[in-house]
């Protein structure tokens, strides 16, 4: 219903606006008298096609003033725009059409292009100066409601924004905390490091190496000690075949 309530008004602004703007075109001053008089081809509509880009414009119907002609078509090229939802580029042949010619009815034009692009205070600013300009919007319920309207959304996005950058910051400084932490801990390693008596080497008894000369030199010390208490041993290598022995020999007790 207010999406239609929108609609609706901004039909009736264009509207009043070509009728604004057909009016303009129509009347010219009277030389010598203060009196106006009614031309007799009437202004062409604010809707009129504008030409394709490249195309010369045609010159202006009636001897229209060009500051008029120029708003024409501005504000037509904006008309195509905003229904399109290219409110950017709406909003710059509004703002131009107004420039050229300014009639209060471009305000609301240009309000209407800053709220869809969720500008809301200068959609509010420019709303208020529509208000302000032409005296049919100061008592419309319909802009005073649009008002009211970018104000409380203004006001809810102010609040969200808020909460997002607290959210960061909250955010950032945990993660700050967390790299301190991180950065204590270390060098607390680094100091019990530097603290610690340095490292005794290997004894020569942990090596296999030792063992296996000590288990040689043990060996051949214990060979020695046995020959040395054993002096009678034949330690002669034998040499040559076994003897038969000769059981006719008798032995002497």
């Amino acid at each position: 219903m207010a999406f239609s309530c929108v609609r609706l008004r901004t039909l009736v602004i264009a509207t009043l606006v070509m009728a604004l703007v057909s009016s303009a075109a129509d009347a010219e001053p009277t030389k010598g008298k203060g009196k106006r008089k009614r031309k007799g081809k009437p202004a062409a509509p604010i809707s009129a096609v504008v030409p394709p880009a490249g195309a010369a414009a045609p010159p202006p119907a009636g001897g229209e003033e060009p500051a008029l002609a120029t708003a024409k078509e501005e504000f037509s090229s904006g008309q195509r725009e905003y229904n399109l939802a290219r409110f950017d580029e709406a909003l710059a042949h509004y703002e131009k059409a107004y420039e050229v010619k300014p009639i209060p009815a471009f305000l609301f034009n240009i309000a209407q292009c800053h709220r869809k692009l969720r500008h809301w205070e200068r959609a509010i600013f420019f709303f208020q100066s529509y208000q302000r300009e032409d005296p049919r919007g100061r008592g419309d319920a319909n802009v005073a409601a649009l008002i009211e309207e970018s104000q409380k959304t203004w006001d809810a996005d102010k609040q969200a924004e808020l909460a997002r950058l607290a959210e960061e910051k909250a955010r950032l400084e945990a993660e700050a905390a967390h790299e301190m932490a991180a950065a204590e801990a270390a060098r607390s390693a680094q100091m019990l490091q530097a603290e610690a008596p340095p490292p005794v080497p290997p004894s020569i008894a942990s090596t296999w190496w030792f063992w296996s000369v000590a288990g040689v030199v043990l060996a051949g010390a214990g060979t020695a000690a046995y020959f040395a208490l054993n002096p009678h041993v034949d330690t002669r290598t034998p040499t040559g075949s076994l003897g038969v022995i000769d059981t006719r020999t008798t032995v002497q007790p």
